[in-house]
């Protein structure tokens, strides 16, 4: 059998959920799901929900990990750098599930995933692919037409880190990345780093057997509307470039505001089944009201750097730019 696996916090366990019964509902074939809680001192409350879960929705927890890397990790980051802790565990948890708990293929998913149809095709192309990546079509054909989103290739990496298959065979490859995570797990641009995820660009260099997924129907983000552009057939189903129907889409915080804010219309169904879904399973807020607050606290704070002298606006660069690209990007 193959596994999914994701990392989380307690206050994040809805979303687990909710993506694990997205594969449940859609999936034909049999899977675990894994999921490791990045946490030590569970509350009593989060201990029982995790007793309700579907028995294949599978709660790891830290002491569990066996691993050479888990420990140095833990030690550097886990105290003072929860986020780095997480995103380094990355490459730990998939090596964990194929050494120890034999599975020939595991696919890593951030818990903020979100499936729309069959994804078995993704362990398929791992029967050749020791490693399988999710570009993010960054506007890389015309990058004249979202100049910022095509930069952010080479600021932010070329490879989601939100997405990571992985088979037997690619360990090697997943202890590479846990060396990096474990030597500088930070946001550095003027070194070229983006936490755990920059990596990625050159697993191709220096491995063979990496492979790419070219179904853009996959990891649908607020990232890659031009590359992939949403196209709306005669039954009203989206699909991406009137060609790949949506497996799942990337519920980040920038791609809820951009369908809330209509620069992404046509995924507007799509949040909101999941957000219901969220609700449905106790999520502490509605993640499309949040985000309308969200968004209007930043055109106002866009509007009042906006308004700045250009004297002052030089000195509050980093943060009107900041307001700037989330709104219009």
């Amino acid at each position: 059998m193959n596994s999914y696996v994701t990392i989380i916090t307690q206050s994040h366990l809805t979303y687990a959920i909710a993506l694990f019964e997205s594969l449940l509902r859609h999936s034909k074939a049999k899977f675990d799901f894994h999921c490791l809680i990045a946490e030590e001192d569970l509350s009593s409350d989060f201990k029982v929900k995790m007793s309700n879960v579907h028995l294949s929705f599978i709660p790891l927890y830290l002491n569990e990990i066996v691993s050479p890397f888990f420990e140095p990790i833990y030690d550097k980051y886990y105290l003072d750098k929860k986020n780095e802790f997480r995103w380094s565990m990355k490459p730990v948890i998939i090596n964990h599930l194929l050494s120890n708990h034999n599975y020939k293929k595991v696919i890593y998913l951030d818990a903020d995933l979100y499936f729309f149809n069959e994804p078995n095709f993704l362990f398929e192309l791992l029967e050749n692919d020791k490693v399988l990546l999710s570009p993010h079509w960054r506007c890389s054909k015309k990058p004249e037409l979202d100049w910022f989103n095509f930069v952010h290739n080479f600021k932010h990496g070329i490879y989601n880190g939100g997405f990571i298959g992985v088979n037997f065979n690619g360990q090697e490859i997943m202890d590479y990345w846990a060396n990096l995570c474990l030597t500088a797990c930070e946001q550095n641009p003027l070194d070229g780093l983006h936490d755990d995820q920059k990596y990625l660009d050159i697993f191709q260099s220096y491995f063979e057997g990496v492979g790419v997924i070219r179904h853009k129907g996959c990891n649908v983000s607020n990232w890659n509307q031009i590359e992939c552009a949403r196209t709306i057939s005669q039954s009203g189903e989206v699909f991406i470039n009137s060609e790949y129907p949506i497996v799942f889409i990337h519920f980040t915080e920038g791609t809820i505001i951009d369908i809330v804010n209509k620069k992404d219309a046509a995924l507007q169904n799509y949040l909101e089944l999941y957000n219901q879904h969220l609700i449905k399973l106790g999520n502490p807020f509605d993640l499309i009201k949040k985000a309308k607050v969200k968004y209007a606290e930043l055109v106002k704070q866009y509007n009042e750097q906006a308004n700045l002298n250009t004297s002052a606006r030089k000195v509050s660069f980093l943060k009107w730019s900041k307001f700037k690209n989330i709104i219009f990007r």
